[in-house]
């Protein structure tokens, strides 16, 4: 069964190399009759530890068979990351010239959400590796000796040099993700011990 999962994986990554896998419940079906869907479930979890597949729940690959990167994904993503914070719009990503239309660069944005390596904050696009960094940032300024654990829009505004505009949605974004708890005008870390 292993090497029927296996083969289908290697098959499916040769036709598509940038599709980043096969869903889950594709390989929950190849089986047919002959396999429950527990079974293989239980295939893919064994094959996931021994380090020989990867992925989320809708996606499994083969790490062998890990997809080369679009060089267009590429260049979205440096315009993407070079922003930092501040993030880009969809208009912004067009008029750099990366992608030739809208629609590719909606593709383009999907895959880049999908792998993990940005996230959409309002309407902007902001590289998960600065949401990270900002992250870890807010919890040890509020774990230090000096820190309120407090969270103000102006003070955030100025630490990391962000406009008004990108400031609320990342603020936000912290709410959702459970960094940040809104009290007021404020917020307030939240204590992960």
């Amino acid at each position: 069964m292993q090497q029927d999962v296996l083969a289908r994986l290697d098959e499916a990554m040769a036709s598509d190399p940038l599709s980043g896998g096969v869903p889950r419940a594709t390989l929950r079906r190849i089986g047919g009759r002959r396999w429950r869907a527990e079974v293989t479930d239980l295939v893919l979890a064994r094959l996931a530890d021994g380090g020989i597949i990867t992925g989320e729940d809708r996606i499994t690959r083969a790490t062998a068979q890990a997809p080369e990167r679009d060089p267009v994904d590429v260049r979205v993503l440096e315009s993407i990351d070079a922003a930092a914070l501040a993030g880009v719009t969809v208009a912004d990503l067009e008029g750099t010239g990366a992608v030739p239309d809208r629609k590719s660069l909606a593709a383009v944005l999907s895959r880049l959400a999908r792998s993990g390596d940005v996230a959409r904050v309002g309407d902007l696009y902001v590289s998960h590796t600065r949401l990270r960094g900002l992250v870890e940032d807010l919890r040890a300024s509020a774990g230090s000796g000096g820190g309120t654990g407090r969270v103000e829009i102006g003070w955030f505004k100025d630490r990391y040099g962000l406009t008004r505009r990108a400031a609320i949605p990342l603020l936000e974004w912290l709410d959702r993700t459970r960094v940040t708890r809104r009290e007021g005008d404020a917020r307030v870390v939240i204590d992960t011990r």
